[in-house]
């Protein structure tokens, strides 16, 4: 789950994903390889994925990522995408 508005970064580009209007600039395409879990103090703050594809515009960028996360209403939720 995502909430409100998540912002992207793949490389040098920022783009948005507003959840709640449903409106993407960019879009994460399935299946991602490779997930895992960041942990600090025993709290889940983040998931890398080995193997992420983005298409924004015209471009499709392929890497690996890592998406925020935090808890809102006891359920973790997207909070930013980063691609490097």
């Amino acid at each position: 789950m995502a909430g409100g508005i998540v912002p992207v970064r793949a490389g040098d580009r920022w783009y948005l994903l507003d959840v709640e209007a449903s409106r993407a600039e960019v879009t994460l395409v399935f299946p991602f390889r490779g997930l895992a879990t960041v942990r600090e103090a025993g709290e889940v703050r983040a998931i890398t994925v080995d193997a992420l594809t983005l298409t924004a515009e015209e471009r499709v960028e392929h890497g690996a990522a890592t998406l925020t996360l935090a808890r809102r209403d006891g359920e973790f939720i997207v909070i930013g995408v980063t691609m490097e």
